[in-house]
C-alpha cells in the first residue's frame, strides 16, 4: 500500500519511480492507491495535538485515477 497525498500523486517522477519499484518486486500480488484524507483531523484537534501535515490536501479523483493507471493497478488484482 502507498499513502498518497496530492503532492505525491501529482509528481510524475514519484509515480514513475514507484511503478518501476513495484515491477521490480516479483512477489507483489496487489497494488492499491490509498489517497490521503482528513477524516481523522478532528481527533488531532480534539486532543490539542499539532497536526503534522497541515498543508497536505487530498488528491482529486482524477489524480487518483491517473496514479492507478501509471502504477498499473489492474495488473495486480490480489
Amino acid at each position: 500500500m502507498c499513502w498518497c497525498p496530492a503532492s505525491l500523486i501529482s509528481s510524475q517522477k514519484f509515480r514513475f519511480r514507484t511503478a518501476d519499484f513495484i515491477r521490480s518486486l516479483k512477489t507483489v500480488q496487489r497494488v492499491e492507491v490509498l489517497p490521503y484524507h482528513t477524516l481523522g483531523l478532528f481527533k488531532w484537534q480534539k486532543l490539542g495535538i499539532s497536526y503534522p501535515l497541515p498543508d497536505a490536501v487530498p488528491p482529486t479523483a482524477e489524480q487518483v485515477r491517473r496514479a492507478e493507471e501509471l502504477l498499473e493497478v489492474a495488473k495486480y488484482p490480489g
